[in-house]
Parts: structure tokens; C-alpha cells; sequence
């Protein structure tokens, strides 16, 4: 069985501005999706939705311009076509079958807690992630690999370097057996937005209401957002549970530090 972890974020790993209420946070969503049958299950059904919607199924899901009606989503301002898509769109997400990891990370917490020391933000959310995909992968007995957007290049070699890191060396919950067992690349694989991969146009779209919902919940709020709202209440069964086991705290979710 193989799979794969479509990776995106929500937020920006700067510890410097943690300080700024609208920056306090980083997140990391992962969708981890069957790639045996990725083509004809994921994919063309996002395939179709773009071409019954936009008439081009070069068009790139991303969730801010959908909002925002942005270049090719402008025709969204029609109120009926934006309801119809909007129903396609939820329904492909509440009908296809994947699995949600979110870990997000109080910035300024992280950095009061270690003063003097702090883990780099993005890595340490990748590291619990990747943790936590290797137990889903050895509980359904699979083996996969990772996807991620690539930022800068910059970046990037630092994002790989810390893969590489954790497929060498682990963490002190994944054995080395665990890792060589279950990971089939010790190299992270990044590709542009402009590649226009489904898997990561999925992690992007419910990346956001993910945490919103978490967020909302540790600050004793409901969401607001009606379309965000409504994503986050669909990939409800979607988390990473123990096992199979009913909760998700620790392993679908997770807040750091």
C-alpha cells in the first residue's frame, strides 16, 4: 500500500514576530491520501471540478484567491455559480477518502518556554507530524513518502536538511526500524504551487479551517466563517485517530509546545 503526505501551512515560522497577535501562530496540516488510487479518485475529481466550474482543469485550487474571487475564481461573484461550486467542492471533500494531521505551534509560547533555545518552528511541527504519520502508516501496515510546496530555495534546503534529519536520526518516539520500515524516501519531495498538484491544492484548502477550529476551540470560541466552518465540521472523521480509537487530540490534532 502506498501513500503519500500532502503538506501545506498556515502562518510563518518567524519567532520574531510572535509577539504579533496576527502572527502568534504557525500550522502544519497534512492529508495523507492512498496512492494507489490518487488518479482516479482525488485527482479527477478535482479535475472535473474545474472543468465543470472554469472550464480548465489547469485551474490551481487555492483557498484565499477561491475567498478573495481572484483571477480565475472572479466568476464566483455570480452568486449561483458560487454556490454550485461550492457544493461540489464540499461534497468531493466529505465524499473522498483521506486522512488529516494538524499541528500547530504557539510562536510566543514556544519562545518564553525555551528562552534561549528554540527548535526552528516549522521543523518542529514537521518533526511531530512526520512522527505521528509513521504510526498511522505502521497501525494500516503501509509504507509512504511526503509532499511539500516549495517556498525559496533557501527555505527548501533548510526543510530537507530536517527531513533528512528525522529519516536518519528519528525522534525518540520512531525507532530507526520504524522509519526505514515505513518511509520509502529519506528525501523530502517539494514542488512548485504552479505544478498544480491536487493532493497539495487539498492539504491548502482545509489547512485553514483545521486550525481555525483548533484555535478556536483552546480560546473557548466558535468559528465564524461560514465556508471554513462548514470544511472544518467535514474533516471532523477525516483526523488521525490512536488506532482507530475515538479521539483525536495528540494524534490528529496536536498543539505545541
Amino acid at each position: 500500500m502506498a501513500h503519500r503526505l500532502f503538506v501545506d501551512e498556515v502562518g510563518n515560522a518567524d519567532l520574531k514576530s510572535s509577539t504579533d497577535p496576527n502572527h502568534r501562530y504557525l500550522s502544519l496540516t497534512g492529508v495523507i491520501v492512498d496512492m494507489d488510487t490518487y488518479d482516479e479518485q482525488m485527482d479527477a475529481r478535482f479535475r472535473a471540478i474545474k472543468l465543470r466550474h472554469f472550464n480548465s482543469a489547469d485551474v490551481i485550487f487555492h483557498r484565499r484567491d477561491i475567498l478573495d474571487k481572484r483571477g480565475p475564481f472572479k466568476k464566483l461573484k455570480d452568486k449561483q455559480a458560487e454556490e454550485l461550486f461550492n457544493a461540489e467542492l464540499l461534497l468531493a471533500l466529505t465524499e473522498l477518502s483521506y486522512t488529516v494531521i494538524t499541528i500547530a505551534i504557539d510562536k510566543l509560547a514556544h519562545s518564553q518556554k525555551y528562552g534561549t533555545w528554540q527548535y526552528h518552528s516549522y521543523h518542529y511541527c514537521l518533526t511531530c507530524m512526520l512522527e505521528r504519520y509513521v504510526k498511522w502508516l505502521g497501525f494500516h501496515g503501509a509504507r509512504g513518502d511526503v509532499l511539500a510546496e516549495s517556498r525559496n530555495r533557501n527555505e527548501d534546503e533548510k526543510l530537507k536538511a530536517a527531513f533528512s534529519r528525522f529519516f536518519r536520526s528519528g525522534s525518540r518516539f520512531i525507532s530507526e526500524r520504524k522509519r526505514l520500515d515505513r518511509l520509502t524516501s529519506g528525501e523530502l519531495k517539494l514542488k512548485k504551487k504552479a505544478a498544480n498538484i491536487n493532493g497539495l491544492q487539498m492539504a491548502d484548502i482545509i489547512a485553514s479551517p483545521s486550525f481555525r477550529r483548533m484555535l478556536c476551540e483552546k480560546e473557548g470560541q466558535q468559528m465564524i466563517a461560514p465556508f471554513g466552518k462548514r470544511i472544518a465540521e467535514i474533516i471532523m472523521p477525516k483526523y488521525h485517530t490512536s488506532g482507530g480509537i475515538q479521539g483525536i487530540g495528540g494524534y490528529g490534532c496536536k498543539w505545541l509546545p
